[in-house]
Formats: structure tokens, C-alpha cells, sequence
């Protein structure tokens, strides 16, 4: 496995994963650039989220 797949496997708490896999892992640390930043905010609310 790559860095990457390394990185996705602990944050979905799996062994590991492959090129193509969809995962569910959890988010530790985000960013957004000014101009859609406070779109996405606005979309992770108005879809329930609560972080």
C-alpha cells in the first residue's frame, strides 16, 4: 500500500484498501479556500451535519 492507502485504511479503521474502493473514513482535519468555503458550510448543514 501507498501513503495514501495507508492513510484511508486507519481513518476507516480496515486493514487496508485498494485504487477504486469507496471508504467511509473518518475526518480528523478539513480545508476549504475562501470562495466555497461558506457554500460548503452551507451544504454540510442544510444535509444534517453537525460538524
Amino acid at each position: 500500500m501507498n501513503i495514501i492507502e495507508k492513510i484511508l485504511a486507519k481513518a476507516s479503521n480496515k486493514e487496508e484498501v485498494s485504487p477504486g474502493e469507496i471508504v467511509e473514513a473518518n475526518i480528523d482535519v478539513a480545508m476549504t479556500h475562501d470562495l466555497t468555503g461558506p457554500l460548503a458550510i452551507k451544504s454540510f448543514h442544510e444535509i444534517g451535519a453537525k460538524k
